[in-house]
């Protein structure tokens, strides 16, 4: 039957001194129908009223991860004083932003629905509710997690509010979770559907879409939602005590992304330049260079989950990000949040590659080719725009264009409009009002992240840094040659196809990333069969997909002019059905394969792999063409200088791969193996992934997180009334950060 009962909408509006709240303070009694004895037509309906009350976490969701971190300041004379008390980091429990009740409203809902529906019903052998299910404890999982992670502490409640009397007892009572004990509730809750079969399968799909989102993206994968949960317990723990919940992490992480047959490879929209003219930096991989936007739904391989929003408030809620982050006619054209000068000079910082081939003779007058490394200029003058020095994704997704035509007429409108493309869901322009119409909950490039972030706090900083410098394929893991589709004609006039020799993961790491067993795989390939023993070992593991799965090739060929990412010249080395994988600094900083300036390792650690690295380098040292032996560094200074010198095969093999490459130059050396190295590389790996979290992820609600997050795997989080401190490496680098540090790490609960 259906009954009328009271959703405690406003049910934990409350704080530590509420005990003697009233029932009309602490509720809002929505008066709604809930459905307590769910019939099979029914299912629909509530699970769609579910989603209904996702919409309204959209807008407070993103701007509290977004607002309150250093990526972006507000307008002290136009934004809210809501929104200035975000950017202030002084929030009190009126600001409208801190109001835990709609995540409340959602967590009750999927507590009526997963108490009252059916779960043993089944139809044909199968569990009829067990998507929904799924879904339901999904939806409940995420709120707890943005809950503990705005909040630190706060109420729990795992069954159905429908009286007042029961939410009365609740508020008296006081009791709270930290954040830890909601993790570990949520991992438990939701672990047992890692084992299932198909990331598809784990997601009800009810064959309609909601404004161009298909039914199944709404719901949240259990898989990846899993490794969120991982990533964050572990990080509480802290580095050391939390190295098992990372290796979990890594593994949902893994059978999210890498599941056979549904395999989703780096969003590899990028923005490049395409010569050494420093003109022009196009968006590679899209239909047209000037839709410059990599947060629309065009492919799917591009995000994890969808919320859809109504786009008129007619018919429900509706988002205001659109017109606070950019210019729009009801706002004057003024926005209320801006990019902050230390976004700006975090994109300013990265060095932006870019590579070719330069044929030359050698001394028999023979035809060769060396690879050329050409840096971005890094001044205004060149490049016309501050904007496009360093990183190119922040001139991609903020831009400006002249509004003088309509504020000359009126003094009211900005003479300048700005955009920020992420809220622009795809579009070039923004000439109307339009609402937003969808958030995504996770990009498949903010997962590959905090992937690269897991493997690396679990002992992993080499396979980290793949995911960040080239990409995981089974060529970066499996084999120890990279192919480049070039031939080249060597001193004695013979030809050959070159191959660059890199071992990117070192035999040591490779064995300990196969003790990662996952869930989705059987080791069926045959793609071992060549090294049995390595076969066994990785069987079921981290490491094992078949080569057609994902594949990158280096931008080596010679008719670079015009050519993109995902459209590189094919060779025997790359299944010509494979999806091209990338790197994630390359998204926006060039070639960073090859990237001197973007290394495994930082220069003091270099420098000591640099001695130990002397013993193993070939015997006798380096020959000439004129038959000198020479050290390595003299052979270097040499080919630097006098092409006519070069022994092709060493040049190729050695000295293209000295710079960024030489940690891995002998995996066998007993210095890799070394806890001291290790500890130093993911120190460095660390730093270089909250910086790509803010070059991929700025504007889009995960900076203050991202951050919170970084501190407290570093011990620097000391329980619910911490305040903030900001990493070292952020004060030195870019200067303090008056509106954080010091601030709270956790807002305040309500007192109703």
């Amino acid at each position: 039957m259906k009954i009328k009962s009271i959703i405690a909408c406003g049910l934990l509006l409350l704080g530590v001194e509420a005990t003697t709240t009233s029932c009309e303070d602490m509720l809002t009694a929505d008066n709604h129908l809930v459905t307590t004895d769910l019939a099979p037509q029914d299912t629909l309906y509530q699970m769609m009223g579910i989603v209904k009350r996702m919409q309204s976490l959209a807008d407070r969701t993103i701007l509290l991860g977004e607002i309150r971190a250093d990526l972006v300041d507000v307008d002290q004379a136009r934004a809210s004083a809501d929104l200035k008390a975000l950017s202030d980091n002084n929030i009190t429990t009126t600001n409208k932003y801190n109001s835990p009740a709609e995540y409340y409203g959602v967590i009750n809902s999927c507590n009526i629905y997963l108490t009252y529906v059916d779960s043993l019903y089944k139809v044909y052998g199968e569990y009829y509710y067990q998507k929904e299910i799924i879904a339901a404890k999904c939806f409940r999982a995420w709120c707890y997690l943005e809950l503990a992670k705005i909040y630190g502490a706060v109420p729990f409640i795992t069954e159905p509010v429908l009286s007042a009397e029961a939410a009365e007892q609740i508020v008296a009572s006081g009791n709270k979770k930290s954040m830890l004990e909601i993790l570990d509730f949520a991992i438990q809750d939701l672990a047992p559907y890692a084992y299932l079969p198909e990331n598809s399968n784990l997601r009800p799909s009810y064959g309609a879409t909601f404004s161009g989102v298909s039914a199944r993206s709404i719901f949240l994968p259990v898989r990846a939602l899993l490794g969120e949960l991982y990533l964050w317990r572990g990080s509480v723990k802290g580095k050391g005590a939390g190295q098992s919940d990372f290796i979990d992490a890594v593994r949902m992480y893994h059978d999210y992304l890498c599941y056979p047959g549904e395999e989703k490879s780096v969003d590899y929209n990028s923005i490049e330049w395409t010569s050494t003219n420093w003109q022009s930096p196009i968006r590679s991989g899209m239909s047209s260079d000037y839709s410059r936007d990599n947060f629309g739904l065009s492919s799917q391989n591009a995000y994890a989950a969808v919320l859809p929003l109504d786009t008129a408030a007619y018919y429900g809620t509706t988002s205001d990000l659109r017109a606070i982050f950019n210019s729009n006619y009801s706002n004057n054209y003024y926005p209320s949040v801006v990019p902050s000068t230390r976004m700006g000079d975090i994109s300013k910082a990265q060095k932006n590659l870019f590579i070719s081939w330069k044929k030359f003779s050698t001394s028999s007058g023979a035809q060769a080719a060396e690879l050329v490394r050409s840096y971005a200029p890094e001044n205004v003058a060149t490049l016309g725009d501050e904007r496009l020095i360093g990183d190119l994704r922040f001139a991609d997704v903020y831009r400006t264009e002249s509004n003088v035509g309509e504020s000359r007429y009126n003094a009211n409108r900005n003479s300048v409009k700005q955009y920020i493309t992420k809220w622009l869901e795809g579009s070039s322009s923004i000439s109307d009002d339009k609402r937003q119409t969808y958030i995504i909950y996770y990009r498949t490039n903010t997962l590959y992240l905090h992937m690269a972030e897991a493997l690396n706090l679990a002992g992993f900083p080499e396979t980290a840094f793949v995911v960040l410098s080239r990409g995981l394929t089974y060529g970066t893991l499996n084999t120890d040659t990279i192919r480049v589709n070039q031939t080249i004609t060597k001193t004695d006039g013979s030809t050959k196809d070159t191959i660059i020799a890199m071992k990117l993961v070192s035999d040591d790491e490779f064995d300990r990333l196969c003790n990662i067993k996952t869930y989705g795989y059987t080791n069926t390939t045959s793609d071992y069969d060549t090294d049995k023993a390595k076969a066994e070992k990785a069987a079921n593991s981290f490491v094992v997909w078949k080569r057609d799965v994902f594949w990158n090739l280096p931008k080596l060929d010679n008719n670079r002019s015009g050519s993109t990412i995902g459209s590189w010249r094919k060779n025997t080395a790359a299944p010509q059905n494979a999806k091209t994988q990338i790197g994630l600094h390359s998204l926006g900083s060039g070639d960073s394969e090859f990237n001197e300036f973007y290394q495994l390792d930082d220069k003091a650690t270099r420098d000591q792999l640099k001695q130990g690295l002397k013993p193993d380098l070939p015997e006798g040292g380096y020959p000439s063409e004129t038959g000198v032996v020479l050290t390595f560094d003299e052979w270097k200074a040499i080919t630097t200088k006098a092409k006519t010198t070069i022994n092709y095969d060493a040049y190729v093999n050695e000295y293209n791969q000295y710079p960024t490459k030489l940690a891995n130059y002998n995996a066998d050396v007993t210095f890799l193996k070394s806890a001291a190295v290790r500890a130093k590389r993911q120190a460095h790996i660390s730093w270089l992934i909250l910086e790509e979290e803010a070059l991929e992820g700025a504007f889009e609600g995960q900076r203050f997180y991202d951050i919170l997050r970084y501190q407290m795997q570093e011990g620097k989080v000391s329980g619910p009334s911490a305040t903030i401190q900001m990493p070292d490496s952020i004060t030195k680098l870019y200067g303090p950060t008056p509106n954080m540090t010091g601030k709270p790490w956790y807002l305040p609960l309500p007192n109703r």
